[in-house]
C-alpha cells in the first residue's frame, strides 16, 4: 500500500501579511502610475489604466472587505477621511489623464497612504481589529476581482464635480486648475 504525503498546509497569514501586501499594493500602483508619466511628456494609456483598474481594486478591497471586517469589532477613527478620499480618487480617475490629474492623484495619494501605512496607520488599526479573522479577510484580499473601468470623461461639469470630490475630502480644487 502506497503513502501518500499529507497535504502540506500552508501557516495562516498574520495581520502583519495585510499590512505588507496592501502597503507592497501601494508601491506597485505608485510605479505604475510613474511609469504612465514617464517619457516625452505623453501618457502611456495603456500603463495609466493598469494604473486605474489596480487603484479601484485597491479601493475595494478596502471599502468592502478590510474596513467592514475591522468594523465589526470597533469603528475606525479615521474611515471617514479615507472614503472621501477613496471618492476624490475615484472622480480623479474617471477624468482623462493629463498631467493636472496625475499630479491631484500623487497629492491625494501621499497623504492617503501616509494615514494607512506604518506602525501607527490604519492598517495596523485594522489588523488589531480583525484578530482572529486576519487569514479569512487576507484570502478574500488576494481574491478580490478587478473593477470595470468607465470610460473616461471630460468637460468642465466632469472636472468640476471632481474639483467638488477633491475639497470635501480636504484638498484644493485647485488642484486641477482655475
Amino acid at each position: 500500500m502506497e503513502h501518500q504525503k499529507a497535504p502540506v498546509q500552508q501557516p495562516t497569514p498574520t495581520g502583519a501579511a495585510i499590512r505588507e501586501w496592501l502597503e507592497a499594493d501601494h508601491k506597485r500602483l505608485e510605479e505604475l502610475l510613474h511609469l504612465a508619466t514617464e517619457g516625452n511628456g505623453t501618457i502611456d494609456r495603456k500603463r495609466y489604466d493598469e494604473f486605474r483598474t489596480g487603484l479601484l481594486r485597491h479601493i475595494n478591497i478596502e471599502e468592502k472587505i478590510l474596513f467592514p471586517a475591522a468594523m465589526k469589532s470597533n469603528v475606525l477613527e479615521q474611515a471617514a477621511q479615507l472614503r472621501l478620499d477613496h471618492g476624490a480618487l475615484a472622480a480623479l480617475l474617471v477624468l482623462d489623464p493629463s498631467h493636472t490629474v496625475t499630479h491631484a492623484l500623487r497629492t491625494v495619494l501621499a497623504k492617503h497612504n501616509n494615514l494607512e501605512e506604518g506602525n501607527e496607520g490604519v492598517y495596523e488599526e485594522c489588523i488589531t481589529l480583525i484578530g482572529d479573522l486576519a487569514g479569512s479577510v487576507f484570502a478574500n484580499l488576494e481574491a478580490s476581482p478587478n473593477i470595470p473601468l468607465a470610460i473616461r470623461a471630460q468637460g468642465e461639469k466632469i472636472t468640476d464635480a471632481a474639483k467638488r470630490c477633491l475639497e470635501r475630502a480636504g484638498y484644493p480644487g485647485s488642484l486641477l486648475g482655475d
